[in-house]
């Protein structure tokens, strides 16, 4: 999927990205599911990506999962993939991110990453013409209601919003 200023993307169940797939622009790119989300390839200026009631997984390791400057990930359930013999993080290339998840997380990212706030505002394609205003609102620091682990490969790893882990917290 190529886009010019935003992409929104919405399901009433899962949304699912076959591996090696990719969704690119310059703008503000928006995935809603009241499901799982499988997601790669996601290139875009700012990302928000919401599973109202279930996870964020990984749906191929054959390019970066998520590539923008800010991101904002929410799951009801887990993000990434956490337990012995089947981790599988959500491979991350962005300066700042947020992260709120009802169970766990797990995330690598390639870079210096700041943990703060992020929102996401975009215009909207509705489906009678024209457009909507559509916002995500601003969303801080780390949350999850399990063990969550941030690993940043690349760079420093700067924390400026608070930390709520439930579980164990690796800060790496």
């Amino acid at each position: 999927i190529t886009a010019g200023s935003a992409l929104d993307v919405e399901a009433a169940s899962t949304i699912s990205m076959s591996p090696g797939a990719t969704a690119s622009l310059a703008g503000v790119a928006r995935f809603v599911a009241a499901g799982d989300l499988a997601l790669t390839g996601i290139n875009a200026g700012k990302v928000s990506i919401i599973s109202q009631s279930g996870s964020l997984h990984d749906a191929g390791d054959v390019t970066t999962d998520i590539r923008a400057s800010d991101v904002r990930l929410k799951a009801g359930s887990q993000v990434g993939t956490l337990g012995a013999g089947v981790d599988n993080a959500i491979e991350v290339d962005a300066a700042r991110l947020s992260l709120h998840s009802g169970l766990g997380a797990n995330i690598s990212n390639a870079r210096a990453l700041e943990i703060g706030t992020v929102d996401a505002v975009l215009q909207a394609v509705v489906f009678a013409g024209g457009t909507q205003t559509v916002s995500d609102a601003a969303q801080t620091g780390l949350v999850s209601g399990g063990t969550a682990v941030m690993q940043v490969t690349s760079g420093d790893l700067v924390v400026s919003d608070a930390v709520n882990v439930a579980g164990d917290l690796k800060l790496n």
